[in-house]
């Protein structure tokens, strides 16, 4: 069991160019619940969009995870489920951090070629047993470059490949959805 707070005023919710995203969830585990274990998680994900121009945009994100007691495997908090770069289930345990940065833009201003843009993102973040352990010299960075095709230019859905490095690996995403 659970609860969530989230404050939400972007104007968008494929993709934002402007406004905010703040959540704060707090979820419970707990043998008189019907769990086989039993812990907390608590976690904020914060989010800000901002306009440099009509097409231009910078999009921020910060996420923490908080784990107290014994936690399964599956609950953890990793780096590769959030940061581009690393695959699912890289670098796991308790507490996770992530800083996520992009900058997004559609160049061009009519005809087909309006519906294609790029992106360019820098990711940093750490895992830590214990939350004393985070630290700037443990951090994991990532970075890379997209390409975005508008599928529904009305309702700025896209379609989104990204090529990331990261320490020792990369990635390549094709998804329908925006990372953050």
């Amino acid at each position: 069991t659970g609860f969530s707070i989230i404050y939400n005023n972007r104007n968008n919710s494929f993709y934002p160019a402007k406004g905010s995203y703040y959540k704060f969830e707090n979820s419970f585990f707990h043998e008189f619940l019907g769990s086989d274990y039993n812990f907390f998680q608590h976690k904020i994900d914060l989010r800000k969009f901002i306009t440099i121009s009509e097409d231009h945009i910078l999009a921020f994100q910060t996420l923490f995870t908080y784990i107290k007691d014994e936690v399964p495997f599956q609950k953890l908090g990793d780096l590769g489920s959030k940061m581009r770069g690393y695959y699912k289930g890289r670098y796991i345990d308790n507490h996770r951090l992530i800083v996520r940065s992009e900058y997004r833009l559609f160049p061009w201003k009519s005809g087909f070629p309006k519906r294609i843009g790029f992106a360019a993102f820098i990711e940093t973040g750490q895992v830590a047993h214990e939350l004393e352990k985070i630290s700037f010299s443990e951090l994991k960075c990532s970075g890379g470059v997209g390409l975005r095709f508008m599928l529904i230019p009305k309702e700025k859905f896209n379609l989104r490949i990204d090529f990331a490095v990261g320490k020792n690996s990369t990635d390549l995403i094709l998804t329908s959805d925006e990372a953050f």
